[in-house]
């Protein structure tokens, strides 16, 4: 059943959008099927569950892809079953205490921020040469990279306090 969801999608493949000055809260949930959400200046602040489908292995034909452009703003719930994230020409700061996808790539002036101060991405990293990911929290915190990381541009711990962390644990590659 749906339960409490805002979109809940039973299957096959489905494009949804969220655009600007949009407000969403609860589940997004999509199942089965290759699926896209594309999320631009929306009111996240409420979804407890943004869910791409099946599950986040491409292997089984169902490719579900997750895209905030032009996003600015904070969000916490989880993120499940996305083959792919795309953070594109935003200012995003996420409160969750991970991201477990195949990819997460920063595009396009993007600056990312995690806010837990133990927040682990599992996933490949790809920032180009215009983004940031910043792990700077205010405060101490060890955020950790679980995957290997291609950076073109910056990966930071830059705030005004000392006892960030950044510890990366896969290979990295790039001119950043």
């Amino acid at each position: 059943t749906g339960g409490l969801n805002a979109i809940f999608n039973d299957g096959g493949d489905g494009d949804s959008y969220f655009n600007d000055g949009s407000t969403v809260s609860q589940g997004v949930v999509l199942n089965d099927g290759s699926d896209n959400l594309t999320i631009a200046n929306a009111d996240i602040t409420g979804v407890t569950v943004l869910d791409g489908g099946d599950d986040s292995d491409v292997a089984d034909g169902f490719v579900d892809l997750l895209t905030f452009s032009g996003f600015d703003g904070s969000f916490g719930g989880d993120l499940l079953n996305w083959e792919g994230v795309i953070f594109d020409e935003s200012n995003a700061t996420f409160t969750g205490a991970a991201i477990t996808t195949p990819t997460v790539a920063l595009t396009n002036n993007t600056t990312f921020r995690p806010s837990n101060p133990n927040f682990m991405l599992n996933s490949v990293l790809s920032v180009d040469g215009s983004s940031e990911f910043n792990a700077g929290l205010g405060g101490a915190g060890n955020v950790q990279l679980n995957g290997d990381v291609v950076n073109d541009g910056l990966l930071s711990v830059i705030d005004d306090t000392i006892g960030d962390q950044l510890t990366g644990n896969g290979n990295l590659t790039g001119t950043g």
